[in-house]
């Protein structure tokens, strides 16, 4: 997830241009990271915000074998990553970003 720094920022369309081009740059070097290192069939890059209105991307990488695809990943309840798992991640994103 990217998470611009802009205080009071909720849409894409309130940032300046020269930050809309910024946050462009950074979904495509997260996104050419995540297919790289991650194999995945697909990326969705969204921003939603309607729960959370400060302006943030999801970056998620897809596999045919997800649960919902070819859907969006919204359409159930996800279930949390094992402590495990999520530290065996946070080490592969830090050691390739």
């Amino acid at each position: 997830m990217l998470i611009p720094k802009r205080k009071g920022v909720g849409q894409i369309l309130d940032l300046n241009r020269k930050d809309q081009i910024q946050l462009m740059d950074e979904i495509q070097y997260c996104s050419k990271i995540m297919k790289k290192n991650f194999k995945c069939a697909n990326l969705n890059v969204e921003k939603v915000g309607n729960i959370v209105p400060q302006l943030h991307i999801h970056i998620v990488p897809r596999h045919k074998k997800d649960p919902t695809w070819p859907l969006s990943i919204w359409v159930i309840k996800g279930k949390p990553y094992t402590k495990l798992a999520l530290a065996s991640m946070l080490d592969k994103l830090k050691k390739i970003i």
